[in-house]
């Protein structure tokens, strides 16, 4: 009887031994199910306290990164600076009058660093804040695509331009829509790439000053047919003209001392040129101008090596 008892003892110790096997693993999911839970609910916390979770050896207060940003624009916000059309853009200039942005020198002359309106037409001032426009900067409408037509005044005498290595960037540079430039009537000097790359110009009036047009001041102006040159010319600048439509250039004139080298090279619709006396002509000045018909040098004038 004894016997019989020790072996159902030990049966029921079996099954129960199964039972528990049975229901651990269940427990087991059901635990590590709960922890996920509870990590879903805590992600966020736990997140920004540790990057890793396994370890001790790596710790990133990543909620101090985050935050950072914010914090920034915060102390921006705070510091009570309000944005403006004038604050949203560079300032060339030292001052700035609604879309003219400008220096004055020590003369009290004012040079026009920059405009940043978007006119089609538009008319230089001849005075700002009872000072007079005296220069246009070589940035002044550098690149502006909106601007078709110009008047520049009377005040002003230079139109600003700048060369660096082989390229030449100045005040009209790439105005790709502009067609007509009038005034200039006291313009002594036109810079280096002027307006070079002014795709579109057909119309350009000197005034009786004008003294010398830089190096490539008018370099592709493809749609430039006529030029009358002022009396009061001396100088013409390297490629000044190249790579344009001029069908006649004259140069019979007084004070002309230089034509640069390819000053009218790849005029190809240029037909007639004529030139005064004791004029240094720069190499290829008139190189691929294949329509070229007529031709007349005066006494005196050459050809430089250069």
């Amino acid at each position: 009887m004894k016997e019989i008892k020790k072996g159902l003892c030990f049966f029921l110790a079996a099954l129960l031994g199964v039972h528990f096997s049975l229901l651990n693993p269940m427990a087991m999911k059901a635990e590590e199910s709960n922890g996920i839970e509870d990590m879903g609910e805590d992600y966020d916390e736990e997140l920004y306290a540790s990057v890793d979770m396994q370890t001790d050896e790596v710790s990133l207060d990543v909620k101090d990164s985050v935050m950072e940003p914010e914090r920034e624009f915060s102390e921006v916000e705070n510091t009570g600076v309000e944005l403006t059309e004038s604050s949203m853009v560079s300032v060339k200039g030292d001052e700035v009058s609604g879309f003219w942005q400008y220096s004055v020198d020590s003369n009290n002359e004012v040079t026009i660093e920059k405009y940043t309106g978007a006119e089609a037409n538009v008319s230089v001032p001849s005075t700002i804040a009872g000072k007079i426009v005296k220069y246009l900067g070589e940035d002044a409408f550098r690149g502006n695509t909106w601007i078709v037509s110009v008047n520049i005044p009377d005040t002003v005498t230079s139109v600003s331009g700048s060369k660096i290595g082989f390229f030449s960037f100045g005040c009209f540079y790439e105005c790709t829509n502009l067609t007509v430039v009038s005034g200039m009537k006291n313009v002594t000097s036109i810079g280096a790439g002027a307006f070079s790359g002014c795709s579109n110009l057909t119309t350009i009036s000197f005034g009786s000053s004008l003294a010398e047009i830089g190096e490539d001041a008018f370099e592709s102006c493809k749609k430039l047919t006529n030029c009358t040159f002022p009396a009061s010319l001396t100088k013409l600048g390297d490629g000044c003209f190249e790579d344009t439509e001029l069908i006649s250039v004259s140069l019979f004139l007084p004070n002309v001392e230089i034509i640069g080298s390819d000053a009218f090279c790849n005029c190809s619709q240029l037909e007639t040129v004529s030139i005064g006396a004791n004029i240094s002509i720069g190499s290829s000045a008139f190189s691929g101008c294949s329509s070229l018909k007529n031709i007349s040098i005066a006494a005196g004038s050459r050809v430089s090596a250069k």
